[in-house]
């Protein structure tokens, strides 16, 4: 995945050290969450109910 290269590559120039299967294993998490969140709230309202819990 080039983004969780990405992200850990600027996340070191900041001071934080993760590793890219790290940041691999985060995007994959969150990716779950979203998804699950889809199958209970309905498409389109994910995003709404993460930015109002």
């Amino acid at each position: 995945m080039d983004s969780g290269k990405s992200v850990s590559k600027v996340m070191a120039e900041r001071g934080h050290f993760v590793s890219l299967q790290q940041c691999e294993d985060k995007f994959n998490d969150l990716n779950k969450w979203y998804k699950r969140l889809n199958e209970i709230f309905g498409r389109g309202t994910s995003c709404e109910v993460v930015e109002n819990p």
